[in-house]
């Protein structure tokens, strides 16, 4: 497992670790990024988001893009309503319209561990989620396309 805070390393040297500690993991080494409860290693990684979601296998998201881009990427996202302004169970319950079977929505924390298990015993068979991805995002390289685009229409014809 590997678990990104998005812009928050204070939390994960003060809340997060204690939190871990208490519920039986066991840091490994000195720094306080790995973690160990039986055969599971939990890795706390601020500011790398891509390289956590390429290496991901099963994604826990709180967040409308990052979850459409785990999606995009063949990820299974386990995804529940937040507390704030943005990610609301509104916007979850829409969201996983628009996204389909590779979002598993539950209504709070307490379910996070029997979803876990539940998607973990899927994992063998991950196409579906990579074929849902690409039917609900489409293929890679939409950003480069759309840049190119923006270049021939409006700054291509300025060009003497």
């Amino acid at each position: 497992m590997c678990f990104w805070v998005r812009s928050h390393p204070v939390l994960i040297s003060i809340s997060l670790q204690d939190t871990l500690v208490e519920q039986g993991w066991t840091a490994k080494g000195a720094s306080g990024v790995r973690y160990q409860r039986q055969q599971h290693s939990l890795w706390l990684i601020a500011n790398a988001f891509e390289d956590c979601l390429h290496a991901a296998h099963i994604v826990l998201a709180m967040a409308g893009t990052a979850t459409e881009q785990a999606v995009g990427l063949g990820k299974p996202v386990i995804t529940m309503p937040g507390p704030g302004p943005q990610f609301t169970a509104q916007f979850a319950t829409a969201q996983a319209r628009l996204l389909g079977s590779s979002i598993y929505l539950i209504h709070g924390p307490e379910a996070v561990p029997h979803m876990l298990s539940f998607v973990q015993a899927q994992c063998s068979q991950p196409q579906a989620w990579i074929e849902n991805g690409r039917c609900r995002m489409g293929s890679p390289g939409a950003s480069t396309a759309i840049a190119q685009v923006l270049q021939r229409c409006l700054l291509d014809p300025l060009l003497p």
